[in-house]
């Protein structure tokens, strides 16, 4: 880092006390993630705000991916059984206050990645993706489909590379997942999309549960439009100071009636033009043209890792 508060690189050797006080062979990472801790945004300018935001988050990964295969590890070895009595997670737990559900999921992500996608689990501590999406990934694999996630890491990675948002990358995921298990995977219990409603006095009460692309499209159409109504009543209010401005939740649910009237209008007289964004993905190793683009790109290697985000310096 360049901001006068310590090496965020600076980890000092592997092996630790485990004491927590800065005192053992870790001290560098506890002492620089205190210093930066102690740091004053407010006193930082806006290069120096992102920059840290940056490097912080550069640490995190590498920090996250080391933390689950430690605990994976501490797991295997049976140590907090042997010493303690009880299980990883309640060790954990009682020791440093987090959920024992939280730290059981990091076990079995750093279990998955150690023992089947070994290349993802360097790059996570590298910091090339992060450990939240190497995770994701991890827990789509089974043994029905491990090899075929073996063989697709470099695709993920550059997947990931070339996908920044979160719900786009992880439909892809869950659907090159089934793709890879499409001889055993069939859950019937698997979660299907679903509307309910019901009337209240003078309210409609509707609670939807969205799926998978259901989801990822209902939301991108959804905030596409509450965010086109947003400017559109800042600059009402810009013009007539004294209109009252609705909270986003109201927005929202004028956007999801204007998209239904839209929809509807459509369907009945074909005049008014509604662009749905749907994705349905089909992997053919052989027709990789007829699928998500970006998806196709990775699983050919073809798409070039885009650049590194500017670092504000």
């Amino acid at each position: 880092m360049s901001h006068g508060v310590g090496t965020v690189s600076n980890m000092g050797s592997i092996v630790g006390s485990g004491c927590g006080d800065g005192s053992g062979s870790t001290a560098g990472v506890i002492t620089t993630a205190r210093a930066l801790a102690g740091v004053d945004a407010k006193e930082l300018s806006d290069e120096e705000c992102l920059g840290m935001v940056d490097d912080i988050e550069a640490a995190r990964r590498s920090l996250d991916a080391a933390s689950a295969g430690v605990l994976a590890e501490v797991d295997r070895r049976g140590l907090c059984d042997i010493r303690y009595g009880t299980a990883t997670g309640v060790w954990f737990e009682r020791r440093h206050g987090r959920s024992r559900t939280a730290v059981n999921r990091e076990i079995r992500a750093g279990r998955r990645l150690r023992a089947d996608l070994d290349e993802l689990f360097e790059a996570a501590g590298r910091g090339e993706i992060t450990f939240e999406r190497a995770a994701f990934i991890a827990a789509r694999v089974n043994d029905r489909n491990a090899d075929a996630f073996g063989a697709a890491q470099d695709a993920l990675l550059a997947l990931s590379a070339a996908e920044p948002g979160w719900s786009r990358f992880t439909a892809l995921v869950d659907d090159l997942a089934r793709y890879a298990d499409a001889d055993g995977g069939h859950d019937p219990t698997e979660a299907k999309s679903k509307v309910s409603m019901r009337r209240s006095a003078d309210e409609l009460v509707i609670d939807a549960t969205l799926c998978g692309t259901d989801g990822v499209t209902f939301e991108e159409l959804l905030e596409a439009e509450t965010n086109r109504m947003w400017r559109r009543i800042r600059d009402d209010r810009r013009r007539c100071p004294e209109l009252e401005m609705p909270t986003r939740t109201q927005i929202r649910a004028q956007a999801l009636i204007e998209l239904i009237r839209r929809g509807a209008t459509t369907r009945q007289d074909n005049t008014t033009a509604c662009t749905v964004t749907e994705m349905n993905l089909v992997i053919d190793t052989d027709r990789t043209g007829e699928i998500d683009p970006i998806l196709a790109a990775a699983l050919n290697g073809t798409h070039p890792p885009p650049p590194p985000p500017p670092r504000f310096r």
